[in-house]
Formats: C-alpha cells, structure tokens, sequence
C-alpha cells in the first residue's frame, strides 16, 4: 500500500486553496467541483464533497482532525517567505527543535495543523524525469552531484 495524497476537509475552497497555493509555493496541479490537488500530494475538499465522499458521520459531527507534516531543505528561506506573508502571526501555532531539527507549527484557514520542519538530509530523491538525466535509477545523490551531472 502507498499513500497517494493527504485530503483535508475544508469550509471555504477559494480561500484554503490561496493558503496552501502560498504555503506549497506552487499552484493547482488538478481541480474539479468542490476539489483541487498540488503536485505536492495535498488535495483538499469542500465540506459538501467531504460528506459525500468521506464521511461516515453527520456533517455537524464531522470534526476537523488532521495534522500535517512537511520538510522543507532551507529553513531560513522558508520562515523568510512566511514572515513576508500578509497573514504569518494569525497562523503561527508554534515554534521550537525536535531532535536538533527547527519546526513551526501553523494553523490553517480551518484549524488543522500543518507543522513545517527543517529537514535533517542533505541528499534529494529525484523524480523519474529527473533519473533519466542521471543516468543510474534509484541512486540517492547530493543537490551538487545532481547539477554538476545535468
């Protein structure tokens, strides 16, 4: 089994899909009525599609519940572009280490909880694209190597 994409239920599409267009650095990659996806593997869903598509409770039981976890290579960059953001200490839930590793906790249009942490590698896994102009499928190599061989 393979987890395909994190589906968070949301009250306003519009306003969420801003959010974490900004938060994802990246826009749409799919929509359809009452949904829209990132390459990233986030999609969120319209309450009403939510309780068509998901639930198995009534819509005034359906709590929001989920919590989302992100690694992010350049941590400094990543608080750089948060604190230019209009909207960074309404969401702002947190902010500490875990294992030597920075994390901020921030809060979605929803509540939910997205928690951004530094990432502890220093090596990247490449996508099938980018293995062809590597050459050796499944090698694990430095961001250098992989620029130095492109």
């Amino acid at each position: 089994m393979q987890l395909v994409h994190s589906v968070i239920k949301v009250t306003d599409i519009k306003f969420s899909r801003q959010w974490y267009s900004s938060l994802l650095f990246e826009d749409i990659s799919q929509s359809g009525d009452g949904w829209c996806s990132w390459r990233s593997g986030v999609t969120i869903v319209s309450k009403e599609k939510w309780n068509k598509s998901f639930s198995l409770l009534p819509d005034d039981q359906s709590p929001t519940c989920i919590s989302l976890v992100f690694e992010v290579p350049s941590f400094d960059r990543f608080l750089h572009i948060l604190s230019i953001r209009d909207d960074r200490a309404s969401i702002i839930a947190g902010e500490g280490s875990y294992g030597g590793r920075r994390y901020i906790k921030l809060l979605d249009p929803d509540m939910n909880i997205v928690v951004v942490l530094e990432s502890g590698f220093d090596y990247a896994y490449f996508s099938d694209g980018e293995r062809n102009v590597v050459n050796n499928p499944g090698e694990i190599m430095g961001m250098e190597s992989f620029q130095k061989k492109k």
